[in-house]
């Protein structure tokens, strides 16, 4: 194993261990009371707090480093997948952070085992411990999400009862083991695209924002795009029906899966002339697969449609990184100042606006980029997220771990790359907004900035020392060393 490896593993360790750690004091950690976590979210600890931001910009440098690793050397996929193991271990086993989602998870999971109706009621309708984790803003807010995932939440809850660290425990494990999934899937996917499988691992397996907002945020972002990626491979495999029926299954998480309908359509016809009424006929079966699935789903979990009408709600919640939304707000108050506002909602407009050319985007790529669909469809994922009405950092994994595995593109990893490291340090690790106590943060990264370069020093011995421990053991056991490959 190359010394290199070794060093940026051992600093992604440590700072994923420092994270871990003061994750129990700054962390999204339960709450006796709404007032008590609504307090929390302010005068949080300053020393842990910098510590925090301190150990996520370790990791979020080794990641980088680890990117020049995987471009100079030939990584092995294995070796990948152990320092994402590193990496998420401590994560795994630390409370939530960044993200107080979780809790709205179990709240809509217990709220379904109960028989209540998950889209009419918010958590305030438990009443109790569990209620007062979830944040102010959805306490009265029906579940966005579709039945696919209140029976996955409510299979955690009917095992947790009324225990939210058990609550907390199953959603880890279910967020775990679709990551596990993703990792499967995207070497499958890079190697059908040309893609180095271990650079695709780096850039959408192991990026911070997995590791952020999946492994320690347990966002439900990991289910659906585990889905995605499974269908994905199928339709590969020329499996286009079964891979609808996938898509069906991923759009009752996240409804922006639905997308991908159109790709895998794409996919299956292949490089074949253009025929309207075969295409049509595909189109046709690939859809009804999909549609029967919801159907089947919606049916059998017996929540009725009230998912399509609840897919708005989180749409409310302005946080200043949707464009579309902020174009809007920008320009009504610039009308407002001119004393032209009128009738029309200018926010509707531009969110509109962002929607068509998703839309325009999605055709031109079907057209145009027809022997890449799946990297259309990488594309398409992140214009959702960039044009939509609300965007979270996690949302980038929409399309970004797609992307790793369809691209390799020096000018769209650099820029995956950079808006990943950027986006993995919001919001804080409470999962509130940016507060005055952020300057904390502020200097724990730029300590960690500046032990970064010093880091190579102190650890450079201790990976050389284990390297040739590792050369001798291999050369005791007759088997030849790795040149340029690290194997590890």
């Amino acid at each position: 194993m190359d010394a290199r490896l070794i060093e940026v593993r051992a600093v992604g360790f440590v700072g994923a261990v420092v994270v871990a750690l003061t994750a129990l004091r700054v962390g999204a950690t339960p709450v006796g009371g709404i007032v008590e976590m609504q307090a929390g979210l302010h005068g949080l600890p300053p020393v842990e707090l910098a510590l925090a931001y301190f150990g996520l910009a370790l990791l979020v440098g080794a990641w980088l480093r680890l990117g020049s690793v995987v471009r100079d050397h030939r990584v092995a996929p294995r070796a990948m997948l152990t320092t994402l193991a590193w990496w998420a271990v401590p994560l795994a086993v630390s409370a939530p952070l960044y993200s107080r989602d979780v809790y709205s998870y179990l709240a809509q999971g217990a709220l379904f085992v109960r028989g209540l109706d998950v889209y009419e009621f918010g958590p305030a309708a438990l009443g109790g411990p569990l209620t007062a984790q979830v944040s102010l803003i959805w306490q009265h807010t029906p579940a966005p999400y579709g039945p696919s995932f209140l029976l996955a939440a409510g299979a955690v809850m009917a095992v947790a009862g009324e225990s939210v660290l058990l609550g907390v425990v199953g959603m880890r494990v279910l967020a775990l083991a679709s990551l596990v999934a993703v990792a499967w899937a995207v070497p499958v996917i890079a190697r059908r695209h040309g893609v180095d499988p271990s650079r695709a691992l780096w850039l959408g397996v192991l990026n911070p924002l997995v590791l952020a907002h999946v492994v320690a945020g347990v966002h439900n972002e990991a289910l659906m795009v585990a889905l995605l990626l499974a269908a994905v491979v199928l339709a590969l495999r020329g499996r286009p029906l079964l891979a609808a029926a996938v898509v069906g299954v991923a759009c009752l998480v996240k409804a922006p899966a639905v997308v991908a309908l159109a790709f895998i359509v794409a996919a299956a016809w292949g490089p074949r002339p253009l025929r309207a009424l075969p295409l049509l006929s595909l189109a046709t079966r690939v859809g009804g697969v999909a549609a029967a699935t919801v159907v089947a789903l919606t049916l059998a979990t017996g929540t009725g449609v009230g998912w399509a009408a609840a897919l708005g709600n989180t749409a409310e919640q302005r946080n200043g990184l949707s464009m579309s939304t902020n174009l809007g707000m920008a320009l009504d108050a610039v009308l407002a100042l001119l004393g032209l506002a009128g009738p029309v909602d200018v926010v509707a407009v531009t969110r509109a606006l962002g929607l068509a050319a998703v839309v325009a985007l999605a055709g031109w790529l079907l057209l145009r980029r027809r022997d890449r669909p799946f990297q259309g469809l990488a594309l398409v994922l992140l214009a959702v997220v960039v044009l939509g009405p609300v965007v979270h950092p996690w949302y980038l994994l929409w399309g970004s771990v797609l992307l790793a595995a369809t691209t390799s593109h020096p000018t769209v990893v650099r820029w995956v790359a950079l808006l990943s490291a950027g986006l993995a340090f919001y919001p804080m690790p409470s999962g509130g907004g940016p507060t005055i106590e952020a300057l904390w943060g502020l200097a724990g990264i730029a300590a960690a900035v500046l032990f970064l370069p010093l880091s190579r020093p102190l650890s450079a011995p201790l990976a050389d020392q284990l390297a040739d421990q590792l050369a001798g053991l291999r050369r005791s056991r007759g088997e030849p060393a790795p040149s340029a490959s690290l194997r590890g």
